[in-house]
């Protein structure tokens, strides 16, 4: 995630709010689609969620659209911070053994 551990509290309320309107709203959505009836209810959704999904979204946070300049340098000083967390990409059986031997694997 993108987000300081104070903001992130915040952004999981939005998250629930967004999904309880998104639910209601593709509800109605939906019950608009069967009653067009002249494609199928189901092509006829793939029809507007797919390209809007591919289009619509951004591929990374720093490239969204809907944010300043401002916000999207923030982004992308974040990203850099948080991947120096994440550690190296590449697979190592070493530390694979390493963590087999470990007691505490087997104690707890």
């Amino acid at each position: 995630m993108v987000y300081n551990r104070e903001e992130q509290g915040m952004r999981v309320a939005y998250f629930f709010a967004a999904t309880a309107l998104s639910a209601m709203f593709g509800g109605l959505v939906a019950a608009g689609i069967t009653l067009i009836g002249s494609v199928g209810s189901l092509r006829l959704t793939s029809l507007i969620v797919i390209p809007w999904s591919w289009y619509g979204l951004p591929s990374n946070p720093a490239d969204a659209k809907f944010w300043t300049p401002e916000q999207r340098e923030t982004m992308k000083l974040r990203d850099l911070k948080r991947q120096e967390y994440m550690g190296a990409n590449q697979f190592d059986w070493a530390q694979i053994f390493s963590a087999l031997r470990t007691w505490r694997l087997y104690t707890e």
